[in-house]
């Protein structure tokens, strides 16, 4: 976008049209102010919003492991993780308001969920398998 403008004030002094050079960059200075301007207030709305239903959904999600009687360990542990997530998926959401291409980080997101994934797989095979065959035995 900067560059943009750089283009406008070169071709501003071709500019015939009875405006000086200077009136025309400012105008479009202005104008690239305002168009940037909507997407930054655009942002801001966006993240207050996802701040507040995310604590909205912390609040239920405590509520809620609270009544099915869950461990205190495990209720912070599935807090913690929520919150992340959501916080995660809001700065993704507010980075690409902003106009920045967000394909890259969803890719991310996503293959890191995909490695957890393959390592919890891969801790549960080692639990019952590896582990069982070692138990009441001696490691020397």
């Amino acid at each position: 976008m900067l560059s943009s403008l750089f283009m406008a004030a070169f071709a501003a002094q071709v500019a015939d049209d009875g405006f000086s050079k200077l009136q025309i960059f400012l105008q479009q200075l202005i104008d690239w102010g305002v168009s940037a301007g909507g997407r930054i207030i655009g942002a801001v709305i966006i993240f207050v919003v996802g701040r507040f239903l995310i604590s909205f959904l912390r609040k239920m999600l405590a509520r809620l492991l609270a009544k099915r009687h869950v461990d205190a360990s495990i209720q912070s542990f599935v807090k913690s993780l929520v919150n992340i997530l959501l916080t995660i998926l809001l700065i993704i959401a507010v980075i690409g308001k902003l106009g920045v291409e967000t394909t890259s980080f969803a890719a991310l997101l996503a293959s890191a969920g995909v490695a957890i994934g393959k390592l919890a797989e891969f801790c549960g095979w080692i639990d019952c398998t590896v582990v069982p065959s070692f138990q009441g035995r001696r490691l020397d």
